[in-house]
């Protein structure tokens, strides 16, 4: 019997393994209260966030996950990297805004809400 649990303990432990436990993301997902995100990211919120985005404040482009870039909006926020609208969610568009850091000299295409 101890045998058996053994062995389907190793079974499952290694099917884990195989598959990944799927990372947490920290920016991005949509919110509408702080718990709807993980431990070190936030629910930020209003016009510039239909839906709200779950996001991290950030001093410099170190402080972000590698995916999203830390801009000057909110005194500092990570936002998803973006190519195009396609990139970003239902009602969001891709935007140029300045990287948090660089006085505005550089910039990075990052999801916003559709404030047009």
């Amino acid at each position: 019997m101890a045998k058996t649990f053994e062995v389907w303990s190793l079974a499952i432990i290694g099917a884990l393994v195989l598959t990944g436990c799927p990372e947490p993301q920290y920016v991005g997902p949509a919110c509408e209260k702080e718990r709807d995100c993980n431990d070190i990211s936030f629910c930020l919120q209003g016009d510039l966030y239909p839906g709200g985005i779950c996001t991290m404040f950030c001093d410099s482009i170190t402080g972000c996950t590698p995916d999203s870039w830390c801009v000057s909006l909110q005194g500092g926020v990570c936002l998803p990297e973006c190519t195009s609208d396609a990139d970003c969610r239902e009602g969001w568009v891709c935007k140029d805004e300045s990287v948090k850091g660089t006085e505005g000299e550089t910039r990075a295409r990052v999801c916003v809400g559709d404030d047009s």
